[in-house]
């Protein structure tokens, strides 16, 4: 009955029944990209499978960490296989969910996170979640569990996210930090400048020395000015459609596959690289 007949039932098995969480997700996401894009099945199966067996075999000696601005880096790692998910055991950090600013990354990465949380956070009710105040302005969007009495849930919550992201800094082999560059979240203008970014991608290199690493910074929006980043690879990704957001259903589209897809594909190049370079994968 052919090739795609039997992935596909493998797949539909796996989503449900698989030992692993890891195997769930990759066969959860692949069914999703067909349905999106059918065209696509071979490429997508292949994309997922490469990057699903290159962490199996050699995920303990690599790392794969989100900058921000948005939690687009974390979503889309995860959704390409380039990352595990919670459920297979990914720890998560404070850039993975959260909104932030690049120069509050800046002065984060600079004083060791001293001022992360501050008297002046608020619960916004409007939306349903915490913000700080404009001195950093981080927003909380995705932990809406921690109600206007839950601040300290919250704040045990991004402790501990923050000494993973310290330890992850510290990883002494190749690191491949991925932020989004975006003039527009959530329908809000936010143009951060060129050089915020600039100045978050010293203080890794500051903070990594003479530790392996990349930084692939994602420029998506069609408006987009800059043409470099120092200390970043800078990587003009447009949107595929003004439907697509990256956590929403709207993602599900031919268009939204291959921009997925084309995402991956620097990721996985990135890392290939750091990998060879650093003799873990044979050049």
């Amino acid at each position: 009955m052919g090739q795609h007949f039997f992935r596909n039932l493998s797949a539909k098995i796996g989503s449900k029944y698989a030992f692993s969480a890891d195997r769930r997700m990759f066969c959860k996401q692949f069914l999703e990209y067909q349905k999106s894009a059918p065209d696509m099945a071979d490429t997508v199966w292949d994309m997922l499978k490469k990057n699903y067996d290159l962490r199996k075999k050699y995920g303990s000696q690599f790392k794969v960490v989100s900058l921000g601005w948005s939690c687009l880096p974390r979503t889309l790692a995860t959704f390409t296989m380039l990352k595990a998910g919670k459920k297979a055991g990914e720890k998560s950090m404070p850039c993975d969910l959260a909104l932030t600013p690049p120069a509050a990354l800046a002065q984060f990465l600079k004083n060791d996170f001293q001022n992360y949380f501050l008297e002046k956070s608020f619960f916004d009710t409007d939306n349903g979640y915490w913000v700080s105040d404009t001195q950093n302005g981080v927003s909380f969007v995705h932990d809406k569990d921690c109600s206007a009495e839950d601040y300290k849930k919250l704040a045990d919550r991004y402790h501990a996210r923050i000494n993973h992201f310290r330890e992850a800094l510290n990883f002494p082999g190749p690191v491949l930090f991925i932020m989004h560059k975006a003039t527009h979240v959530l329908y809000q203008e936010v143009n951060h400048p060129v050089s915020d970014f600039e100045e978050v991608f010293r203080e890794t290199k500051r903070i990594r020395g003479d530790k392996p690493y990349k930084i692939l910074c994602f420029a998506c929006d069609h408006n987009e000015t800059a043409t470099h980043i120092e200390g970043a690879e800078f990587i003009r990704l447009p949107w595929p459609d003004a439907k697509y957001i990256w956590h929403h259903e709207e993602r599900h589209t031919p268009e939204g596959v291959r921009f997925e897809m084309a995402f991956a594909e620097h990721c996985r190049n990135a890392l290939l690289s750091m990998l060879k370079e650093n003799n873990i994968l044979k050049k």
